[in-house]
């Protein structure tokens, strides 16, 4: 068997995400056979287990075909560099909405400021009067 590695350097991470997986002959020679759901599924869930970012599946599908054709080729690692939306911000925003409610008969009344005590530092102050 021989050992294949996905590598994956990641914005706003410091240690880059590395996949690996074991291939026989066989499966070397045919790798789309071997990326059926169960390992898109494993790889998209220890990815965003991992490092706590959201994969999309036209991203994933992107990655897996790329690395899919780099074992048809014979390379034995293969490097990308991503951007991943984080979860915890996408977490934060959603939590922030959800709590965040407007009452729309709890409005507080403006308040408007008085502009009798200002007077100009330097020139002169146009008139305040907008009728």
């Amino acid at each position: 068997m021989v050992q294949y590695q996905l590598r994956l350097e990641l914005e706003n991470w410091q240690k880059p995400y590395i996949y690996k997986i074991d291939l026989n002959v066989q499966q070397e020679n045919d790798p789309e056979k071997l990326f059926q759901q169960e390992i898109r599924q494993s790889l998209s869930k220890d990815l965003e287990g991992t490092i706590s970012c959201q994969i999309s599946p036209n991203k994933l599908e992107k990655i897996l075909s790329r690395w899919i054709e780099d074992i048809k080729e014979g390379y034995r690692e293969t490097t990308m560099n991503l951007e991943l939306p984080s979860t915890q911000k996408e977490q934060d925003l959603k939590f922030r909405e959800e709590n965040y409610e407007i009452d729309d008969d709890n409005i507080p009344e403006l308040v408007m400021p008085d502009l009798s005590g200002i007077e100009p530092q330097v020139g002169c102050l146009p008139p305040l009067d907008f009728s």
